[in-house]
């Protein structure tokens, strides 16, 4: 029985420094990881907000701002030292993002519709009307002499 004692103990004592070099290793992996997803949240809202801003000024489609959106995510995390993140996870967090915004951003940076372009060139070409008639009406008197 002491034979058993003795080895278990001295195996114990042959594994601590094993274990004591696996453990910082997998505490900085986890802690990286911990990290990334802190990160990867505030930056993939960040750039769904500026890929619906761009498109609405520059009139883009869904696709081209999600795929601007995961970039602008990439270069985010490429900055912070992140330069083996999958792809999939970015486009993940991305689309989640936009998922929690998509109210708040169709409030804020509405999207033009074809409809609604040709609507406001109506509008455009009515007030350009209404400002021509306007001074016409200002300018027709004027020239009409007074009769005597």
């Amino acid at each position: 029985m002491n034979n058993l004692t003795e080895l278990l103990v001295s195996l114990a004592v042959a594994a601590i420094p094993v274990i004591g070099a696996w453990i910082p290793k997998e505490l900085l992996t986890n802690k990286k990881a911990l990290t990334l997803v802190q990160v990867l949240s505030p930056l993939a809202n960040a750039a769904v907000t500026a890929a619906e801003q761009l498109g609405m000024t520059q009139e883009i489609d869904g696709a081209v701002k999600k795929l601007t959106a995961i970039q602008v995510v990439k270069d985010g995390l490429n900055s912070l030292g992140f330069t083996s993140t999958d792809e999939q996870t970015i486009a993940n967090a991305v689309e989640k993002a936009y998922a929690d915004l998509k109210d708040s951003l169709s409030e804020t940076y509405p999207q033009k519709t074809i409809d609604q372009e040709a609507s406001n060139q109506d509008k455009v070409a009515a007030a350009a009307q209404a400002a021509a008639d306007a001074v016409k009406a200002q300018l027709a008197p004027a020239s009409v002499a007074p009769q005597q």
